[in-house]
């Protein structure tokens, strides 16, 4: 027996108290006005509430701190364009590497640039398991998206080389690397089970949309840029030619090797369906279908048979019932 099918198969057993094993009981009311923004607190993040009324524009925000957010609604009155935000953090940026300033000492190479830090990843969306019982709804978008990768922080600039004298001039230092882009965190996955509560027909097409994406790899950080060298002279000195001498100059330090993209992060899962469980129960509680009653006493198989005929038989005059409702 599939687990769809078994759940239902508790509901004909009598065990279809509670949807979701929630830690919060029910009793609470959430009000989010319209054009407001409420945010929940991790000890929220298993919970089960009376009832939802988010006005038309209000914002439901899902913090980090919890692995999974499960919340049970048992009347929801939604307006138009509410949203839920379960977005990943993104990712800090890289620290620059360090520049070196000035010159270095006549005659010496200078000294490289710092490479710069890789960014940090973007963290993942948040995990959403929501089921609402719909008393209206205008439409819904929930984002569940992974937050996008640091940038790389820039390479150091190196040292300029120091200055010819009675020896040659110091090559200027070598810039630092850059550092790489941070990976884009997994969206997340969000699984949305809903039930019209009323006897409206249920849309073909809820307006509930779900963006799961995985966040944007970081960019690399710029590479740091070589010092300067400097120029090549005569000086003064005894040779078999004359009193001077050439001595060479310095060359310009190469400069930092460019970064990586950070890789983009995964899609999640996302799940929209209809609550048949609910919907079943609702229509037994409204005498619409029969409840009906095992007989203990029989064999575990036989009263298996029995429930999976009684639940196609169910299924099927819910579906009809589906179809015909006004």
């Amino acid at each position: 027996m599939n687990s769809f099918r078994a759940g239902i198969v508790m509901s004909l057993l009598g065990c279809s108290g509670a949807l979701l094993p929630l830690a919060a009981s029910a009793g609470e009311t959430l009000r989010v006005a319209a054009g407001a923004t409420h945010q929940l607190s991790p000890a929220e993040a298993q919970a089960r509430f009376d009832a939802w009324i988010l006005g038309d524009g209000a914002t439901l925000v899902l913090p980090p701190g919890a692995e999974q957010w499960r919340l049970q609604v048992d009347r929801a009155t939604i307006g138009q364009g509410v949203r839920i935000v379960g977005r990943g953090a993104p990712g800090a940026n890289g620290q620059a590497g360090e520049s070196i300033a000035g010159r270095a000492d006549a005659c010496r190479a200078g000294h490289p640039g710092g490479a710069g830090n890789p960014g940090n990843p973007g963290a993942g969306g948040a995990a959403l398991d929501l089921n609402l019982g719909i008393d209206k709804l205008g439409s819904l978008a929930i984002d569940v998206s992974g937050g996008a990768g640091g940038q790389g922080g820039a390479g150091g600039r190196g040292q300029d080389g120091g200055i010819a004298q009675q020896c040659s001039g110091g090559d200027g230092g070598a810039g630092g690397d850059a550092g790489d882009g941070g990976d884009g965190g997994n969206g997340g996955s969000a699984r949305v089970r809903y039930s019209y509560l009323s006897d409206q027909s249920t849309p073909a097409d809820i307006p509930v949309t779900v963006v799961s994406e995985g966040g944007a790899g970081g960019t690399a950080g710029p590479a740091g840029r070589g010092g300067s060298g400097n120029e090549g002279k005569y000086v003064q000195a005894r040779t078999l030619s004359g009193s001077q001498k050439w001595v060479d100059g310095g060359a310009a330090g190469r400069d930092g090797q460019p970064g990586k993209v950070g890789r983009a992060g995964a899609k999640g899962q996302v799940v929209i369906e209809q609550d048949l469980n609910r919907r079943l129960n609702q229509l037994i509680e409204t005498g619409r279908i029969a409840n009906p009653t095992p007989a203990a006493s029989r064999a575990p198989a036989d009263r298996t048979e029995e429930l999976e005929r009684k639940l196609d038989e169910a299924l099927r005059r819910l579906e009809a019932l589906e179809k015909h409702s006004p």
